[in-house]
């Protein structure tokens, strides 16, 4: 019984020597919690207003469906010019953590100039795709 309680003393004291220290802890977060930017939203911001910049961001945590049962291009900027390296599924919901005004979608007489950042990947997805209590207007 002394030999099982000296091992465990021996192995927490171990255990906790091993973890990190609070700042080496805020480094690795703050290391993964940059977004990396496209060269094409850098050269979109130029051009119009679908940029990263606090001012041209309205902030939003909201849970949207997408519009339709088909995939929906999410692009590196509010631009349809960006590529569209993610997608997104219609039907599906999914959490958005700001907008931004950018490129006009007009699909069937219906305009949109507000694409949602999705939180995870930071891809754009026009509003004209998301649900009416997503999206802030034309």
């Amino acid at each position: 019984m002394q030999l099982t309680n000296l091992l465990v003393t021996f192995l927490l004291s171990l255990g906790i020597l091993a973890l990190p220290a609070p700042e080496e802890a805020v480094g690795v977060r703050d290391a993964d919690s940059e977004l990396e930017i496209s060269a094409e939203a850098v050269e979109a911001v130029g051009f119009s207003d679908n940029s990263d910049e606090p001012s041209k961001l309205f902030a939003r945590d909201r849970v949207c469906t997408i519009n339709g049962s088909g995939r929906v291009n999410c692009r590196t900027c509010a631009s349809t010019s960006c590529s569209a390296p993610y997608y997104v599924n219609g039907g599906s919901r999914y959490n958005f953590d700001c907008a931004v005004y950018g490129d006009c979608v007009t699909i069937g007489g219906v305009r949109n100039c507000v694409w949602q950042r999705l939180v995870r990947e930071g891809c754009y997805v026009s509003g004209y795709y998301t649900d009416a209590g997503c999206t802030y207007g034309n």
